[in-house]
C-alpha cells in the first residue's frame, strides 16, 4: 500500500496539529527504517532530548515485547517511539501502562471509542489486537532514558500468520471512513501521553490507576498467565496502585501479585 499525501506523518503535517510542550517538537520521520525504537535509541545515546520522537511510514524488524517482531505494512499504520528523559520513578514503574492509557484516550480524542488496555502491553479493539507497547530502559550514569514504542493498526489489520494467539485489527474497523489522518491521531496521543506524564509524576500509577481500569479489559477475567517458567490459570481481581496485577486461584484462594508475566485470555468483541 502506498502512502497518500494527505496522510503523511512527517514533520511539518504533524507539526500542525500537534499541541504538546515538548513531545514531538523534535521529529525524525522515516519512509521505511529496521525498527524506530533501535533508532530512537541511538539517537538518545547520541544526545536526543526529552520528548524526541522517530516515525516510520514501515518497519523491516518492527520489535515487540519478549523479542517477539511487530508487523509494520507500509502506510497502515503509526509506528513511533519517543525518547523519555525523566525521574528514576519512570524507569521503574509501570510505564507501559501509562502509556498504554494515554494511547487509549487519545484514540478516544479522535472519536474512535472501545479501545481497551490487555495488561501489560496490548491495545485491543473489537475483539482483536490494534497494537502494542514497547517501553525499554537505558542508563547514562545516574539517569535513566525510556524509549517508549508503540504501533498502532490504523487503516487496515496486518496478517499476523496463522501462529498468532489473536487476530489483528484496526481503527478504520470501528471509525470507518470517518477516521481522521495518522498526523491527527498521533498528534492526539502524543498530546493525552504528555498530560498523563505530567499526572504520573505528580502521583505515580495511583493517581492515574481508575483511569486505567476504565480502559482495562483484563480486570475480572480468568486468564492465564505465563510467568517465568510457571504457567497458571489465575481470575484477575485488581491492578494494583504500583501497576501489578492482583490475582487469585479461579475458584478462590489468597490473593497474589504478579509483575510481569505474559498474559492470555479471549478476546472478543463485548468483553475485550
Amino acid at each position: 500500500m502506498t502512502v497518500e499525501a494527505a496522510d503523511t506523518l512527517d514533520p511539518a503535517t504533524l507539526a500542525a496539529t500537534l499541541r504538546t510542550r515538548v513531545l514531538g517538537r523534535v521529529h525524525e520521520h522515516h519512509v521505511e527504517i529496521d525498527s524506530t525504537q533501535t533508532w530512537a535509541q541511538a539517537w538518545a545515546e547520541a544526545g536526543a532530548p526529552h520528548g524526541a520522537l522517530v516515525t516510520a511510514d514501515a518497519q523491516r524488524a518492527g520489535r515487540g515485547r519478549r523479542g517477539r517482531g511487530f508487523v509494520s505494512p507500509a502506510g497502515t499504520g503509526i509506528y513511533a517511539s519517543v525518547v523519555l528523559r525523566g525521574p528514576r520513578r519512570w524507569a521503574e514503574g509501570p510505564l507501559s501502562l501509562v502509556v498504554g492509557l494515554a494511547i487509549a484516550e487519545g484514540i478516544a480524542g479522535v472519536g474512535v471509542a472501545g479501545m481497551r488496555l490487555k495488561w501489560p502491553n496490548d491495545l485491543v479493539l473489537a475483539g482483536g489486537k490494534a497494537g502494542g507497547i514497547l517501553c525499554e530502559v537505558f542508563w547514562q550514569g545516574e539517569c535513566p532514558t525510556v524509549i517508549a514504542g508503540f504501533g498502532i493498526n490504523v487503516h487496515a489489520a496486518p496478517n499476523l500468520g496463522p501462529q498468532a494467539p489473536y487476530r489483528a485489527t484496526c481503527l478504520a474497523d470501528v471509525a470507518g471512513t470517518r477516521l481522521p489522518g495518522r498526523a491527527a491521531i498521533l498528534a492526539s496521543v502524543l498530546g493525552r501521553l504528555e498530560d498523563v506524564l505530567d499526572a504520573y509524576g505528580r502521583s505515580g500509577f495511583a493517581g492515574l490507576r481508575p483511569r486505567y481500569l476504565a480502559h482495562s479489559c483484563t480486570v475480572g477475567r480468568i486468564v492465564e498467565i505465563e510467568d517465568g517458567s510457571e504457567r497458571a490459570r489465575v481470575r484477575v481481581v485488581d491492578v494494583a496502585d504500583t501497576g501489578e496485577l492482583v490475582v487469585r486461584g479461579p475458584g478462590g484462594g489468597r490473593l497474589r501479585r504478579i509483575a510481569a508475566g505474559e498474559v492470555s485470555l479471549p478476546l472478543d468483541a463485548e468483553g475485550c
